[in-house]
């Protein structure tokens, strides 16, 4: 190196850069270790930089020859690649330095890819697709850590001492297994046609305003379900502080759709299951060097999926403590998973521009299909795995009709990175955010925006939805977390606690709790009260149908290698239990089991493959 003080220069530059979201992670750090390395600057210098730039003392300068200019930018590339992919940080850092000493697009393009191959061994070059396999081990059975005692939790100032636990049915287990054809019974007199529901129109941006909820001395226990659709507003809110013994927020975190239960990936590499309610982590699994960076969790919390830097997918039984499955396929760290709400399928989004579907059951890849331009940071999939949305590092959101692997359209190509995506079980509705700091909410099947919601000041940087998709939740870097209702396009409230921004955060199927984690290492759990007008049971609502259909949908038989659907559809007893649990979830809790069940028979009995996507 020509000049040290100019080397010192860049990567104090580079320390500011990672630091301005206020916080630098682990993955920051890995790549700060491989430069400092290759610019022969102690380890304890660097650590001082940090502190620093994390302070609020910033420092943005480059050396003034063309050059050492490029002989540094050299170095930067071939730190940013050492891991064999390029990170979102990383990219953004070379972004910055590519445009200041004049580094074109293609140019950069070229050389990250130079250096990319560089550390590509030549044993994974030549791997192909045969990797799609599962390998399966077992462990013995303890005593599940749902059963354990737990303390309760440290409250903030303005909360009671602990969240009440959710008053919600038993979620049936989930069961993986061929399920049990039903007979399906003679069909009753044929209903009158309803035609489907017109889309709503397209809705104008709308400014996001301070509308804190009060938040009373003594609140009820949250609502069982979502209300009916005409339900507007939230009553109020409470949140409690959480000690999670960590001064790093977790990587990525899922919440249970009971709103008890949440499994954290955490910066130390282990994934943590919490009771929310009890306030404290009840079980630790150790993931020996997957090093996860995303996870999901099923319904009833008796499987959770994480995604790791080791290429892997890995499911995991919290009872036992260890991994049942390992999915092979992609050809660099996994950064999305998801899970849908039966446990069939689940999608994963990774550094190799892809994203994949997969049965858990057979433990085989039903699809991949290429997202962009860059690594996939997310990808979500409807129920009957028929919809799917990616979001890549290229700053595109992109819709798929996944049973064929068909391209729709473009939903987003914006101008700075996002960094969020969420959509509905039943694949209507998508939601991303990122730096610009707007909420944008789309019908996935039409690709009509229906929203555009001004959300954070510094940028979103996670986001979650209810089952229905009526209530979205932003996390924002201004330390704030905002509750919406999507159907109006209005704030409901600006939910306050955090003193760090906030990272990540994750919703309970009915809307009702959500759990959160910001750059201080904070976690908190929320419990959201809502209105509920007074309804009367009933054996039938034609709001049902939309999860009806998907509900048969899901069960159809798979005809081929991939997602393709065909013939009549079969379910269980715990199969119509679960339907019933997520019609209340997405507010008709009023329809009786006889009801629904006579629904799903009639539907059955002409049902010969899904209706086509609207």
């Amino acid at each position: 190196m020509k000049s040290m003080s100019s080397a010192d220069r860049l990567l104090r530059s580079v320390v500011t850069l990672l630091a301005c979201d206020g916080r630098v992670g682990a993955r920051e750090r890995r790549f700060l270790d491989a430069l400092r390395k290759r610019m022969g600057i102690a380890a304890d210098v660097v650590e001082g930089y940090v502190t620093e730039a994390l302070a609020g003392k910033r420092m943005l300068t480059l050396p003034a020859g063309e050059e050492e200019r490029q002989e540094l930018f050299e170095v930067l590339v071939d730190a940013a690649a050492v891991d064999r992919v390029i990170a979102v940080a990383e990219r953004r850092i070379l972004d910055v330095f590519a445009t200041r000493i004049g580094v074109s697009r293609e140019d950069l393009e070229d050389r990250i890819r130079a250096a990319l191959e560089k550390y590509t061994p030549q044993a994974e070059k030549g791997r192909g697709a045969a990797e799609n396999k599962v390998a399966v081990s077992s462990a013995p059975r303890v005593v599940s850590w749902r059963d354990r005692p737990a303390p309760r939790a440290v409250a903030s100032e303005s909360a009671p001492p602990v969240l009440p636990p959710p008053e919600v049915a038993a979620i049936p287990a989930l069961e993986l297994a061929p399920p049990v054809v039903v007979p399906v019974k003679a069909p009753p007199a044929p209903r009158a046609a309803v035609p489907p529901k017109a889309a709503p129109a397209p809705r104008a941006s709308v400014a996001a305003t301070s509308q804190r909820a009060s938040t009373p001395a003594s609140a009820p226990p949250p609502p069982v379900c979502l209300t009916p659709p005409a339900r507007r507003g939230l009553l109020s809110w409470k949140s409690v502080s959480l000690d999670s013994q960590s001064a790093a927020p977790p990587r990525d975190l899922a919440l249970a759709a009971d709103g008890r239960f949440a499994v954290l990936a955490a910066a130390d590499d282990a994934l943590r299951l919490w009771d929310l309610v009890a306030g404290r982590c009840v079980r630790e699994l150790a993931t020996q060097g997957h090093r996860p960076g995303c996870v999901a969790i099923a319904p009833d919390g008796r499987l959770v999926l994480s995604g790791g830097e080791d290429g892997t997918v890995r499911a995991w039984d919290p009872d036992q403590g260890s991994s049942t499955a390992t999915l092979v396929g992609h050809q660099g760290p996994v950064y999305g998973v998801h899970l849908t709400m039966d446990g069939r399928l689940a999608a994963s989004a990774g550094a190799d521009h892809t994203f994949r579907v997969w049965d858990l059951a057979a433990g085989r890849c039903l699809r991949t299909l290429w997202g962009g331009r860059g690594g996939l940071l997310a990808a979500r999939i409807s129920e009957d795995g028929r919809l799917a949305v990616s979001l890549s590092e290229d700053r595109t959101v992109r819709a798929w009709e996944a049973a064929t692997g068909r391209f729709l359209r473009t939903l987003e190509d914006a101008s700075r990175p996002v960094r969020a995506l969420a959509m509905t079980p039943d694949g209507r509705r998508a939601a991303a955010g990122g730096d610009a700091g707007v909420l944008r909410v789309w019908h996935v099947a039409t690709g009509r925006r229906e929203a555009s919601l001004e959300a954070h000041a510094g940028g979103v940087s996670d986001l979650a939805l209810s089952v229905d998709g009526s209530l979205g939740v932003t996390a924002g870097a201004d330390g704030l977390l905002r509750a919406w209702d999507l159907d109006r396009g209005e704030l409901l409230a600006e939910l306050t606690g955090h003193a760090a921004p906030v990272t990540r955060v994750s919703l309970s199927a009915n809307g009702a709790a959500a759990v959160s984690a910001s750059a201080d290492g904070e976690l908190r759990a929320w419990r959201l009260d809502r209105e509920e007008p007074a309804s009367e049971e009933a054996d039938w609502d034609e709001a049902a149908r939309g999860w009806v259909e998907l509900f048969l949908s899901a069960r159809t038989p798979i005809v081929d290698a991939g997602l393709t659907r065909k013939g009549r559809p079969s379910w269980t007893e715990a199969d119509l239990r679960r339907l019933l649990l997520q019609l209340r979830w997405a507010g008709l809790g009023r329809l009786r089991p006889e009801g629904v069940r006579a629904a799903a028979e009639q539907l059955a009995s002409s049902w010969s493959a899904p209706p086509a996507l609207d």
